[in-house]
């Protein structure tokens, strides 16, 4: 580092910051498609209600969006960012929160 100037390695930071910003988009271009195909699969399997189903197919399309909006169009995202995820939260939340409850409710006790 002792090479670079001081505009170099501000450059350098910076290239480091935008370069997480973009990874972390490709990530949830990921959890997208697994928020996607857990919705699929809640509606296709009839043991979780629908409306969880459709809420995480929701949360997939909106984290796809996203994440493709951070990508492509970094400004614009900005724009997106705190409404777009709240079809994410309520999707996961109710998933989670349906499998602690019938979790705790329907276990059966394996140790007597």
């Amino acid at each position: 580092m002792a090479a670079l100037g001081e505009g170099q390695r501000q450059a350098l930071a910076y290239l480091a910051i935008r370069l997480y910003d973009t990874g972390s988009g490709f990530a949830l271009l990921f959890f997208s498609g697994f928020c996607a195909a857990t919705g699929v699969l809640i509606l296709r399997s009839r043991l979780l209600p629908r409306a969880i189903g459709v809420m995480m197919v929701a949360a997939g399309i909106c984290y796809f969006v996203n994440s493709l909006t951070t990508i492509v169009a970094p400004t614009l995202a900005g724009l997106l960012l705190p409404w777009i995820l709240l079809p994410c939260l309520a999707g996961e939340a109710s998933l989670a929160t349906w499998l602690v409850v019938k979790g705790i409710v329907e276990t059966p006790r394996l140790i007597e």
